[in-house]
């Protein structure tokens, strides 16, 4: 079997001209090709992370990925999506719309795109809505729709991929051998790695994924809601002190934790919280955040998180000095490069990173103002006096 090339995706492009959308944007296709022709993601299998993102962006709450040699089978519920929005689906990857619908679009043209990448034999997209359905196909016969039927009630979406497992093995080298060796496909890696933020229930191979952490208590059983005096602490003489900071509290635990609300209903999930001060948005409120903002007892240098619809984009140092800080931020109104995992460090970018120093100012002074609370008292104390 032949395996699917770009020229397979642009012909769809081709037949369905001009892209005009109510709200969106018209677009020359012979344009949009030649962008089209030199994108590419840092790696080839990043195009699954631009399809959780549409799930995500889809209000999904539940992704279940099947992964082999052979196939992929991404499966979602959330918002529909229609035959119409699939018109010069290609197109959409270059539109720079705000909108939540533009953007979930972008994530799957560009997810489409990439898929292109890894040379399968085909893709599609199916959407069943309990009652009727269809279902897009790329492969090297050309594109096309049709009428789409599955059973039950429940709303779907279905992403296919198909491969030959033999001209896979033939091509993939160094990268294949590592595949063989760990079990896992390179696209179950990337969601290993890259979506310990997802507000979707991730599952893989039938097994729920982990979700990161946001803190971690002061040690094992420690409960601060039954200690009356948390600032004299100290773990009982049984547990290894050794992993424990000064031999009082781990390392990863939050003496205080903001969770800003976020302006819309996208951004991140509440998380739960083993913190000793906790503010903004509690666990139980049905609520997206912004930002989920800390600072930790081992008052390493700050370290951000950059997140968007669930994948995330990039760690790295804050661009300010504050001990301790440990941001997981919301970018989805930030722009980004033509992949979507570049952030652009525009005005809005340098916007959101005065915000976040003012914010890192007020943890700072709230954990100078609480010194009785925490153990490390001392330690706080130096480090935060800068």
């Amino acid at each position: 079997m032949s395996k699917l090339k770009l020229e397979d995706l642009l012909e769809d492009l081709r037949d369905d001209g001009v892209i005009v959308s109510s709200g969106g944007f018209t677009l020359d296709p012979s344009k949009a090709e030649e962008k089209l022709r030199d994108f590419s993601f840092p790696s080839p299998d990043d195009y699954i992370l631009k399809l959780i993102q549409f799930a995500v962006a889809s209000h999904a709450t539940k992704i279940d990925i099947e992964s082999t040699s052979t196939k992929l089978s991404l499966t979602f519920d959330g918002e529909p999506t229609s035959e119409d929005d699939m018109t010069g689906i290609m197109a959409h990857l270059l539109n720079d719309g705000g909108e939540q619908k533009w953007r979930r679009l972008r994530h799957l043209a560009a997810g489409l795109r990439g898929a292109a990448s890894v040379k399968p034999n085909s893709v599609c997209l199916q959407y069943w809505n309990g009652e009727v359905g269809f279902q897009r196909i790329w492969d090297a016969k050309g594109w096309r729709s049709e009428p789409f039927k599955a059973k039950g009630p429940e709303a779907f979406h279905r992403f296919l991929l198909s491969r030959n497992f033999s001209q896979t093995l033939s091509s993939a080298g160094e990268e294949m051998k590592s595949l063989l060796n760990s079990r896992l496909t390179p696209e179950e890696q990337k969601i290993q790695e890259s979506c310990l933020f997802s507000p979707a229930e991730l599952v893989l191979e039938g097994k729920p994924l982990a979700r990161a952490a946001f803190g971690r208590k002061r040690y094992p059983g420690y409960d601060i809601k039954n200690d009356p005096n948390p600032g004299e602490c100290k773990p009982p003489p049984y547990l290894k002190k050794a992993d424990l900071l000064d031999g009082l509290v781990a390392p990863d635990h939050h003496y205080l934790e903001h969770c800003v609300a976020s302006d819309d209903e996208w951004g991140l999930a509440v998380p739960e919280t083993e913190a000793t001060f906790r503010w903004g948005v509690l666990p139980g409120e049905d609520k997206r955040c912004r930002a989920w903002l800390a600072l930790k007892a081992e008052l390493a240098p700050a370290k951000l998180v950059f997140v968007e619809d669930g994948v995330t984009l990039s760690t790295g140092p804050a661009p300010f000095v504050c001990p301790g800080l440990f941001a997981v931020l919301d970018v989805h109104t930030l722009n980004k490069d033509l992949t979507g995992f570049q952030l652009v460090k525009d005005d809005r970018y340098s916007k959101m990173m005065e915000w976040l120093e003012l914010e890192a100012l007020r943890l700072r002074k709230k954990a100078l103002q609480s010194l009785a609370h925490f153990p490390t008292r001392t330690r706080v104390e130096k480090a935060l006096k800068l």
